[in-house]
């Protein structure tokens, strides 16, 4: 009874409604042209790159504008590490190649650009030992059969974007070569601890990353540690992108940074450790 008188009462709402449409470029206004970093320091011994940009509107047409001229370092208190710009990729920074983080240590990059500096600091911490290989394509990862090429034991190994349940935060990456297309495919996804304090990141599959593989297939793995204030900034990211979408969703924030002077985007500092496998078949089954 009570059901129905509230089906009831909803009627008229739902008779009278409309769907109108609405230009969010038009609601938000000019873009606020705010600067973004982007960037990371790690324990490889590379180029570590710096990304600046700036905002654009809701629903962009082109991309950001990308920015020039900048001075920027990174330090971690002892040595200070010159990033210089790209010759042909502009509002890209690059370290020197010979330049490899530590462990323990807090980095600090600083971006000075129109008489406005930027600074953004990060710890880096150890990363978690791989687990054995055979987990990493359990559940939650999901291993089928590719119905169209079932007979040739080729598999699709579905990763979600993000798995909870592990002790520390951490990110990996796997590529792996696909011989159904004669290339290398790559995929991405998050290791977030605890359990999913609001049960929507865990279940949600969408576009997740995928990979084909075989018996006998290499896998080249890539790890990379998270401080906790990097893992809160990409769990917000994701939640205010990726999983959204709900009846009762709230408007859209910006995530947490670790950028002063009310920059946006973050700096981290991540040690990186890989190894490579090749994959047998009773891993699949």
């Amino acid at each position: 009874m009570i059901i129905n008188r509230l089906y009831i009462l909803l009627l008229p709402i739902v008779l009278v409604a409309c769907i109108e449409e609405v230009d969010l470029n038009e609601i938000n206004g000019a873009t606020s042209t705010r600067l973004v970093i982007e960037g990371s320091i790690t324990s490889e011994m590379k180029h570590h790159v710096v990304l600046l940009s700036r905002t654009n509107v809701a629903i962009p047409d082109t991309d950001p504008e990308r920015v020039i001229g900048a001075s920027v370092e990174i330090t971690d208190g002892i040595n200070t590490y010159e990033l210089i710009e790209n010759d042909t990729l502009p509002g890209v920074y690059l370290t020197a190649n010979e330049i490899a983080g530590e462990v323990g240590k807090t980095y600090t990059l600083t971006v000075e650009l129109n008489d406005t500096t930027y600074t953004a600091s990060d710890h880096m911490e150890a990363v978690a030992p791989f687990e054995p290989k055979e987990q990493l394509f359990e559940l939650p990862n999901r291993v089928e059969d590719l119905d169209d090429i079932e007979e040739e034991g080729f598999y699709e190994h579905r990763f979600p974007h993000i798995r909870y349940g592990t002790s520390v935060p951490s990110r990996q990456t796997l590529f792996a070569y696909d011989s159904t297309v004669a290339a290398l495919r790559q995929a991405v996804f998050y290791e977030f601890p605890r359990t999913d304090p609001q049960g929507f990141l865990l279940g949600f599959q969408g576009d997740n990353p995928t990979l084909i593989i075989e018996e006998g297939s290499t896998i080249v793995q890539f790890k990379s540690s998270m401080s906790t204030a990097h893992y809160l900034y990409i769990r917000a990211v994701y939640a205010e992108t990726k999983f959204r979408g709900g009846l009762f969703d709230v408007i859209p924030g910006n995530a947490p940074t670790n950028i002063s002077n009310n920059g946006l985007g973050f700096f981290s500092a991540s040690e990186v450790i890989s190894h490579t496998f090749i994959v047998k078949k009773e891993n699949l089954e």
